[in-house]
């Protein structure tokens, strides 16, 4: 699913796992608030995946509604298009109590949710 195309061109299913310009818009133009946000998002995000995780394997379906729903806005923020739009997925699927689609998009959120973090510390690197 994912496609390495070179460094900050990677797409998942044609799509860019994560937008830098758009960020730059959503922070409008405010490098700091744009270094808060990601910043927030890489300290954040890791716990929130954790929590979907574990509430997966407890079969707590409200509690995967409730953590990919906390992670769905700030993956949008920082325009992280594709993570948003697989926990937007993924609190529809849960709210169903669709196991089956619920285990596939968790799986896929993990790869994706790695992807975006990458794709950020390699651009904080580049920019150091």
């Amino acid at each position: 699913m994912v496609g390495n195309m070179g460094l900050g061109e990677r797409e998942w299913d044609g799509r860019p796992v994560w937008d830098r310009a758009v960020l730059r818009q959503h922070a409008g133009g405010d490098t700091a608030l744009e270094a808060r946000l990601v910043g927030s998002f890489l300290t954040d995000a890791p716990g929130r995946l954790g929590k979907i995780l574990d509430a997966a394997v407890r079969e707590d379906f409200p509690e995967i509604v409730q953590a990919a729903h906390a992670l769905r806005g700030p993956a949008a923020m920082i325009a992280g298009q594709v993570v948003r739009g697989i926990t937007e997925a993924l609190v529809k699927a849960a709210t169903a109590a669709d196991a089956v689609a619920t285990g596939q998009l968790i799986r896929l959120l993990d790869d994706a949710l790695g992807e975006l973090l990458q794709q950020i510390r390699e651009s904080a690197r580049a920019a150091s």
